[in-house]
């Protein structure tokens, strides 16, 4: 079975540490992690040299050589003997001292490449990578043997594990790991990672940790796609360690197990890097939960990459997560909030109150001090006892009133003082007496009895719907006497029994009808009027006229409470603009949004807002400056009679023409060459006008006409397609741009500019758009990268990764309410941040159609399946959603990525007509001031603060994977394509 290959870790910059750089080819590398040292071999250099771990102190062991055939290739240490090995690329294997001294010429051998050496058993082996052999001999060279010669092609690199006593060598040729027995070369198998890597250079072992290092570049080794690689000793949990940008050819690899580092030469780059893989036991310090103070917590190894979470040390309530990367351990997650050790606690009215150890979270319930009633209940905080709930305060005294006792009798009683007591005598028709007390403003019997005399008198009963009082006649003694339920209660009736000198309740099932009758309410200043209601019944309520809303009533317990409100509609009259020009308005319901026209003499018009009877100015719904009426200038009256002004109005209109004739044949916009007719327009000629089908220039009466309406201030959706005009399917202008040509009519009432493409003007619709797939599937193919990141679910049984994608169909959505409230946040953006926002380029920039460059607005992607596709595109996004297929990295919003290949990562397959297709929606999306951050917390308060209108999540310079932009406010995304499309496989 094939393995599956993990990307660990896309190896940001910062993880790698270039020790050496400026080296001529490097290839060997062997380290003596006893004295600190790395051995290389220059293969164009003809040089063999030795630095600290650190890349400091480096010095030359064996000096350059003008001969050809000196050139080393692999080197190995005897740390015993203090010898260094080395192959060279013809006829000898040769040994030196650590030093340089001592040269030795201890092997004829050609094409000699990859050697290892077994110290304690006094063999070196070497590969022979023309022939395809791989050899041993002692280490003084002398009985030479063939241990395998069969089954390989071109062995390049060997290492040995004598613990399994296994030799494993990388098969250039074959493009394989492999292994066998390093005793007689027999049970040759193929490594389980060999079908993830192209070409396997270098080859390196743990055999304490029971793993193989390898690097690998692409087929050529020249390609720039050179990776570090670890495995199991039989290639199973395959994982790439580093595989970063700029990476040349990885070649000769060396991991050092006491330190738990990979070393590593790079040919190409001519450099020898480093990366630590675990970080050693020992104590980080936290702030606790509130930083109030500071604890060490304990963490044991950890591997590179890794997280791991601890318990919180003794006195400390808790877990936190710790991160490994590049030999360093830092905080990720968690707090350790302190215990309260046992004390005694005193705040406010709350004096001395002693409590014990409490972890923190712990509640305790505790009185007040005296003459203070509660109680409160306290909470330990990260080791501070606090007041949660309730509170010490003086207590109430009970006014006079009437208490119901359990014989059914009713006391009238006088006022009385908290923690005093009162004698009462029974009332009439009851035999006895009793002492009531007062605590807190509550009365509760202390003593006493009342008992019913069986004299024509009355008592209560409740049979759990309240106090039913019910009268009787004298009863004799012995005998009961039978009462029905008196009005305003129901049931079976109560039966009395006298017991000589007192009435006995034999049974009561009289249940008390509550009941709530016609009345009228108040609710925020409208009078509303509800039937009479049974007890339990709810009963809707339209406001009256000058009010918007409906209010539930509930009758309970014979009141009537209302939840909802009315909110009061705004009536016409006039306001004061900034200028003080007063301006009339018409009257508008609640929370909806007029337009009022500025008076004769003066231009533009005043959005208003009405909100509970009050109108308000809202500036952001259209541009700051045409928040106010501007004066018109004083015109001359001239008296001209009509036929001499036709021959200049005549003249004019064909001036006009043929400005926007000119405007269309030099491809520049109309308001360029008539700032003085369309002054309100950019002056700036952005982009060229859409071309038509055939790929000319669109037909001169559509855009005439257009261009005449946008110079006389016409709107140029009023003005009918006419003849000229293409349009693609769906009502697509081809190729069409989205500035804002057409306007619809939102729920508020203002005007919004709509895409030129659009084909509707209100309600939601869903076109398919045929004509936009060509250039969809194209953006979508040149973003789409091929990176494997921990969300990425491969195809195929786990082993296939997507190259690409084939664009099945694309739908355009028209949801007017939506656009709506994404152009007016948009322009509160754009009011709100002016000139401050700075470019945030994205690889999307450019594309489809054009959009408003100053609020960076962009089109991004988001992946998910066909049928949510459908929905949202109904719906719209749903910051309530946020998190339940993939959880949130960054804080619960909307997540959208400049690449196709991430929104992909979340996207599904679906069902019936969609099996085997996936969708993307291609979202309009204002990012306005964007926050760049690369490491994962909730970052939401910062946009909703108004600090920032998104966030930029950047694993791409993180971890070298992608960047995704998170949105927190709803009306900052519109989705206006959905894209159904099929992956692409390289087998394709």
């Amino acid at each position: 079975p094939l393995a599956l290959l993990w990307v660990c870790w896309s190896g940001p910059a910062s993880a790698v540490v270039t020790l050496i750089d400026g080296l001529i080819q490097p290839q060997g590398l062997a380290i003596d992690h006893q004295a600190g040292k790395l051995y290389w071999t220059e293969v164009s250099a003809r040089s063999l040299s030795r630095a600290n771990l650190d890349g400091s102190e480096v010095e030359v062991v064996v000096k350059p050589s003008k001969n050809a055939e000196d050139a080393p290739y692999g080197v190995a240490l005897d740390t015993k003997a203090g010898k260094v090995y080395w192959t060279t690329q013809c006829c000898t294997i040769r040994r030196a001292n650590f030093d340089g001294t001592g040269l030795e010429h201890i092997v004829n051998a050609t094409y000699t490449s990859g050697i290892a050496l077994d110290v304690e058993a006094g063999k070196m082996y070497w590969t022979t990578w023309i022939g395809g052999l791989i050899r041993r001999a002692n280490l003084n060279g002398t009985g030479q043997e063939v241990l395998i010669s069969r089954g390989t092609q071109t062995p390049i690199d060997l290492a040995l594990d004598p613990i399994r006593r296994k030799i494993y060598w990388a098969d250039v040729g074959k493009r394989t790991v492999e292994r066998a027995s390093m005793d007689d070369g027999s049970g040759m198998e193929v490594l389980n990672v060999s079908w993830a890597i192209q070409q396997t250079n270098g080859i390196s072992l743990d055999p304490q940790g029971a793993r193989v290092y390898l690097t690998g570049s692409e087929v050529e080794p020249g390609a720039q796609s050179g990776s570090i690689y670890r495995a199991n000793l039989n290639g199973d949990d395959s994982e790439v360690i580093i595989s970063q940008r700029g990476m040349g050819v990885p070649y000769g690899i060396a991991y050092d197990s006491s330190d738990g580092a990979v070393y590593w030469t790079d040919q190409q780059k001519g450099t020898i890097q480093r990366l630590l893989l675990r970080c050693t036991p020992g104590e980080l310090t936290v702030p606790s939960r509130d930083n109030r103070t500071m604890t060490q917590v304990s963490y044991g190894n950890m591997n590179h990459g890794g997280l791991q979470t601890y318990d919180c040390p003794e006195n400390y309530t808790g877990h936190v997560t710790f991160m490994c990367f590049d030999g360093l351990v830092s905080h990720s997650s968690g707090t350790c909030a302190r215990d309260c050790p046992a004390s005694h606690f005193s705040q406010g009215n709350v004096t001395s109150v002693e409590h014990g150890t409490m972890i923190d979270g712990e509640t305790l319930k505790v009185g007040c001090g005296q003459h203070l009633v509660g109680p409160v209940q306290l909470v330990c905080a990260d080791g501070a006892v606090e007041i949660q709930s309730g509170e010490c305060r003086v207590p109430r005294d009970c006014p006079a009133g009437v208490t119901r006792l359990i014989e059914s009798a009713q006391i009238r009683h006088g006022p009385l003082e908290h923690g005093s007591r009162m004698d009462v005598s029974c009332p009439q028709g009851f035999n006895g007496s009793y002492i009531l007390g007062c605590r807190d403003g509550v009365i509760y019997p202390v003593t006493g009895v009342c008992r019913a005399s069986c004299e024509a008198g009355s008592l209560w009963v409740d049979n759990g719907g309240g106090a039913v009082v019910i009268q009787h006649s004298t009863i004799r003694p012995g005998r009961s006497l039978k009462v029905a339920c008196p009005e305003g209660s129901a049931g079976q009736g109560v039966e009395l029994q006298c017991m000589g000198d007192y009435v006995r309740v034999v049974n009561a099932q009289c249940t008390k009808i509550s009941r709530c009758p016609a009345d009228t309410i108040d609710v925020n200043g409208a009078t509303l009027f509800h039937p009479t209601m049974g007890e339990g019944d709810v009963r809707s309520v339209d406001c009256p006229e000058s009010y918007t809303g409906s209010v539930n009533l509930t009758c309970t317990d014979s009141t009537i409470y209302a939840a909802g409100t009315c909110f009061m509609d705004c009536p016409a009259g006039a306001i004061r603009d900034f200028n003080l020009v007063e301006v009339a308005h018409p009257a508008a319901a609640h929370d909806s949004m007029i337009v009022a026209e500025c008076p004769a003499g003066y231009s533009g018009v005043i959005p208003l807002q009405c909100h509970d009877g009050n109108f308000t100015v809202f500036c952001s719904y259209f541009n700051s400056s045409r928040c106010s009426c501007r004066r018109l200038p004083q015109e001359a009256k001239i008296s001209v009679p009509i036929g001499t002004l036709a021959p200049f109005v005549a003249a004019v209109l064909l001036s006009v023409l043929a400005i926007c004739l000119v405007r269309y044949a030099t491809r520049c916009p109309c308001q360029t060459l008539l700032p003085l007719w369309a002054s309100h327009r950019s002056p700036r000629c952005r982009k060229p006008p859409p071309r038509g089908p055939a790929g000319g220039l669109p037909s001169v009466p559509r855009a005439a006409a257009r261009c005449i309406a946008e110079a006389l201030g016409i709107h140029p959706g009023a003005i009918p397609a006419g003849d000229g005009g293409t349009r693609g399917a769906g009502g697509s202008d081809a190729g069409g741009a989205s500035k804002a040509n057409g306007a619809g009519e939102p729920a508020d009432g203002g005007l919004v500019p709509l895409p030129s493409y659009w084909a509707t003007r209100d309600g939601i619709h869903i076109f398919s758009d045929p004509n936009r797939i060509a250039e969809i599937e194209r953006l979508m193919n040149e973003t789409w990268r091929v990176c494997y990141t921990r969300d990425r679910l491969l195809s195929g049984g786990g082993t296939r990764m997507p190259v690409g994608c084939r664009v099945a169909n694309v739908l355009r959505i028209e949801h007017h309410r939506g656009y709506a409230n994404y152009w007016k946040h948009m322009s509160g953006v754009m009011s709100t941040r002016g000139s401050s926002i700075e470019p945030f380029p994205t690889i999307t920039d450019g594309r489809l159609n054009l959009l408003e460059e100053g609020c960076n607005q962009k089109y991004l992607f988001h992946g998910t399946n066909p049928e949510s596709a459908h929905n949202i595109a109904r719906n719209l996004f749903q910051i309530s959603m946020a998190g339940t297929s993939r959880g949130c990295m960054f804080g619960p919003g909307i997540y959208l990525a400049e690449n196709a290949s991430k929104s992909d990562e979340y996207a599904k397959e679906g069902d019936g007509v969609y099996v085997g297709l996936c969708a993307m929606l291609l979202c309009r999306a204002v990012s306005g001031r964007v926050l760049t951050v690369d490491t994962s917390a909730d970052f939401s308060e910062h946009v909703r603060n108004g600090s920032y209108d998104s966030v930029c999540g950047d694993r791409l310079a993180a971890a070298g994977t992608f960047r995704e932009m998170i949105f927190f406010h709803e009306e900052a995304v519109y989705p206006e394509f959905i894209v159904i499309y099929a992956r692409t496989y390289g087998d394709d």
